[in-house]
């Protein structure tokens, strides 16, 4: 339980200072995708910590489980395909937000 608590801090410690600097920078939008998009590959990661309770990933082997390759393959696809999708009819553009950066 600790082990994932400290997992847990470290990726918010990485996420908040990032979505802080690209709001100033980029924009509150651009800030939120990007943010997701950090967390969503902090969870793919920790996918592959988290199998076992007391052997780490390198002991266990990252290539043990094709099931859990093929997941976050997918995953990472899907991932790439959403945040980058410049879709004709509008369909997974962002909204405008009414917060203001700056």
């Amino acid at each position: 339980m600790a082990v994932t608590l400290v997992q847990g801090a470290v990726i918010g410690t990485v996420r908040l200072p990032l979505f802080s600097s690209l709001a100033q920078r980029g924009g509150v939008i651009h800030a939120r995708t990007q943010a997701f998009v950090v967390l969503a590959l902090a969870l793919m990661v920790h996918s592959f910590c988290s199998r076992h309770r007391t052997r780490s990933v390198f002991s266990a082997g990252f290539l043990a489980n094709p099931s859990l390759l093929a997941a976050v393959a997918l995953s990472g696809v899907a991932l790439a395909a959403s945040s980058n999708c410049r879709c004709p009819d509008g369909s997974f553009r962002p909204r405008r937000s009414n917060v203001r950066s700056g």
